[in-house]
């Protein structure tokens, strides 16, 4: 899928000088781009083979958001986590009539682990683990960004955003229910406020955000990346990677839990139902963002029920 970005001729001109100008190899400057799936909040393009002098250029909407991936790749580097290297960034095309920010980093190899054979998957999925198990054995005193730790707790901070999604389900589910769903989740994120030390977490798990090859997989889209609860990781896997599958699920966290290093299943019990009961609220509120115009409203109020159900069950189990 093409971002529209890439419609525009004075885009691809510009990375055609961007690439002139940084590429080492010549032969990247006349390779055929392709135009990967997603990349919608930073489009991006890739050149050449991976692991043969190839290259992922991302081009952030925002001088913000570049400074924070190219902060986030060198950080993990230095962590000696899977991560590709950066190559090269401009914010000269500030500039120019796009307002682009660009990034050039090492294209890696591997597949998505939902690209993978059913036979082959539960080896992806523990590479995943092992990699996630990496970043969470990294931590610090107090949660936040890499460069700007907050004093308070991973789940004080957090809590705004989930409340803003909440406010969305309300033409649904009612202002009771989101005022009781909104307790809920006070009194389960209350016993997570107390951690004396936060774990580096990915911070957007699913799918498209890995790479996996025959040795590990690769973490990409660093954008997010952060101190927090490493539960928050570990339930978006279970749902985005491992499907909800009960066996899947199960030799995830065994691997998961064989090779981090400070954290056992007693601390992720705690934090579970807060974060399972997250990611359904933040579901539903993804199924609202266009109710004004929503043509098919009885269905997105079946969807949204349904997940504010299911957030119920783990916040109140």
């Amino acid at each position: 899928m093409k971002s529209p970005l890439f419609e525009d001729p004075q885009v691809l001109s510009w990375v055609d000088q961007f690439l002139h100008r940084t590429a080492k190899d010549p032969a990247l400057r006349t390779m055929q781009y392709e135009f990967p799936v997603g990349g919608t909040k930073t489009p991006l393009l890739m050149v050449g083979e991976p692991g043969q002098g190839g290259v992922v250029l991302r081009l952030h909407l925002s001088l913000r958001r570049l400074f924070r991936c190219v902060t986030s790749h060198r950080y993990l580097l230095n962590a000696h986590l899977p991560v590709a290297r950066v190559l090269s960034w401009s914010i000269l095309s500030r500039f120019g009539p796009t307002g682009l920010y660009a990034q050039l980093e090492e294209r890696v190899s591997g597949r998505a682990p939902g690209d993978w054979d059913e036979a082959d998957r539960p080896k992806a999925l523990a590479r995943v683990a092992t990699t996630l198990a990496g970043f969470h054995s990294v931590r610090r005193r107090w949660p936040g960004s890499i460069l700007r730790p907050t004093r308070t707790s991973a789940v004080e901070r957090y809590m705004p955003r989930l409340i803003r999604r909440l406010q969305r389900l309300v033409p649904v589910i009612g202002s009771e229910t989101t005022e009781r769903l909104t307790q809920c989740l006070r009194d389960r994120g209350s016993v997570l406020c107390s951690r004396q030390s936060y774990e580096l977490i990915h911070g957007r798990v699913n799918n498209n955000n890995f790479l996996v090859d025959e040795e590990r997989a690769w973490a990409i889209d660093l954008a997010t990346v952060q101190y927090g609860d490493a539960g928050r990781d570990l339930i978006h896997a279970i749902h985005r990677l491992c499907l909800g599958d009960e066996k899947q699920t199960e030799e995830f966290l065994s691997g998961y839990f064989s090779e981090v290093r400070g954290l056992d299943r007693k601390n992720f019990d705690l934090q579970r139902p807060f974060y399972s009961g997250e990611i359904h609220i933040t579901t539903a509120a993804r199924f609202m963002r266009h109710w004004a115009e929503d043509s098919e409203k009885e269905q997105t109020r079946e969807k949204v029920t349904r997940c504010v159900e299911d957030a119920f069950h783990h916040l109140e189990s």
